[in-house]
């Protein structure tokens, strides 16, 4: 088929003889397959440990490459649980072990120990980790380490292999995306035996994901009351889990309730974090590039005589400027500031702390929108020569300032001052008062900067 080399193919057919005369004939050898595969991804695929052999010989750099699914040989090998397949790659390379599959920031990235634990094979696991003894600390996409993984899909075998080990301390109480500890996600699970879980000594039972729920507030407020988890809220309590009381209103039933159980895990409503990110970058170095131009495209342009104000600007002196240069420079200022945030608080960082970054990164927005307003007005005022067009201005461009504050304000904040439900009712406010206001503060300003 097109696409795949004959490398790829004799080693798909286990000609292993054909396989060492290509490695040994060619400089450079082909060695891709379907869907940015190689040949050392279809060895590891069919267990081949002869081919895996000559081609880490010939091309070591192969363990490297990753499929159209981010997952390298390693990767392959740790799903399908061969084990000596992965004792020859990571002898050859150790540090692959380190790696997650897919994009850094997918939720979807799983290190090869992670895949190993997804599909049961202890001694895969335990081959990985008598190469990279501390891999054990390495978490996926969803920020999730083993014993979460061995808990969600209830590998009885691997969750007592964990349990067994000195660092499971240091895994127990670790939280995912959505602030879940193992405990929580084994109060939603339908057969795994995890009384070693909750009876664990360093175990926190009352500890509190970002739904404000502890792992016995999940199993007390599920919708359907199962004899399962009756006997885990028997255990839980008799090693000394209490309610959370945090959201005693709110019960996890209907659809909430059946996510719960199906997914294994607790949904926070802000799931669309990422593009509410992007959109965030965007604007701000919109803002950036906009005001960073207009610093050096000044309202009025340059000095080109060789006195010596050569080089400066020509309405330096007027007032309107001024307001321009301050107005363009907090715009900058403030765009530039949440550019920085938004770049430091990347979704690779968390999603928790990527959220919360939210607040923050839309009031720089804010603040930089308003001043590069006044920077347009102020700059434009500069430039005019006309009273009353100058006063029309100043009238126009504080109206619509007014305007957009006041729907922040009213729609973004509900100050409850206004005590104001309907949307209709706050738009009658907004038009009917903001002309007012507008007009005069901008005649009033217009009239002073003149």
């Amino acid at each position: 088929m097109a696409g795949e080399s004959p490398l790829y193919l004799a080693v798909e057919r286990g000609y292993h003889d054909i396989v060492d005369l290509i490695l040994g004939t060619c400089k450079s050898p082909s060695y891709h397959g379907p869907h940015f595969t190689t040949a050392l991804h279809r060895a590891a695929m069919g267990n081949s440990l002869e081919c895996v052999k000559l081609l880490l010989g010939k091309l070591p750099n192969l363990t490297k490459e990753a499929d159209r699914d981010g997952q390298t040989a390693l990767h392959i090998a740790a799903k399908l649980g061969h084990q000596e397949v992965i004792k020859l790659l990571l002898s050859a390379d150790k540090s692959m072990a380190y790696t997650r599959s897919c994009k850094v920031n997918s939720k979807t990235s799983n290190t090869a120990l992670h895949l190993a634990v997804k599909f049961g094979h202890l001694n895969v696991v335990k081959e990985i980790l008598s190469h990279c003894p501390d891999c054990w600390e390495m978490r996926n996409g969803y920020n999730q380490n083993i014993l979460h993984l061995a808990v969600v899909k209830e590998q009885k075998q691997l969750l007592d292999f964990i349990l067994d080990n000195v660092w499971a301390s240091e895994l127990i109480n670790e939280r995912d995306l959505d602030g879940n500890t193992p405990l929580h996600l084994y109060a939603a699970t339908k057969n795994l035996d995890g009384c070693n879980l909750i009876s664990h000594i360093h175990a926190d039972k009352n500890a509190f994901n970002f739904a404000n729920f502890t792992p016995l507030d999940v199993v007390v407020q599920a919708s359907d009351q199962t004899e399962r988890l009756n006997v885990i809220k028997d255990e839980l309590e008799r090693n000394g889990a209490t309610r959370g009381f945090r959201c005693s209103g709110t019960r996890l039933k209907g659809k909430r309730g059946k996510a719960l159980c199906e997914s294994n895990q607790c949904h926070r409503p802000e799931e669309d974090s990422k593009s509410k990110a992007d959109t965030y970058l965007i604007v701000a170095a919109l803002i950036l590039t906009v005001t960073f131009a207009a610093g050096f495209t000044v309202p009025g342009g340059y000095e080109n005589g060789d006195g010596p104000n050569k080089g400066m600007a020509v309405l330096r002196h007027k007032r309107s400027f001024i307001v321009f240069v301050i107005a363009d420079m907090i715009a900058l200022v403030y765009s530039s500031a949440a550019v920085f945030i938004q770049y430091m608080f990347s979704p690779s960082e968390g999603e928790y702390f990527l959220w919360h970054s939210f607040p923050t990164t839309h009031g720089n927005i804010r603040i930089a929108l308003m001043a590069m307003v006044t920077a347009f007005i102020s700059g434009l005022f500069a430039v005019l020569s006309s009273p009353i067009m100058k006063a029309l201005l100043c009238s126009l461009g504080i109206t619509s300032l007014l305007g957009f504050m006041g729907f922040f304000v009213i729609f973004t904040n509900g100050y409850r001052c206004f005590q104001l439900n309907n949307a209709g009712n706050r738009c009658k406010i907004i038009l009917s008062v903001w002309p007012v206001w507008g007009g005069g503060l901008g005649f009033a300003i217009g009239r002073i900067l003149y």
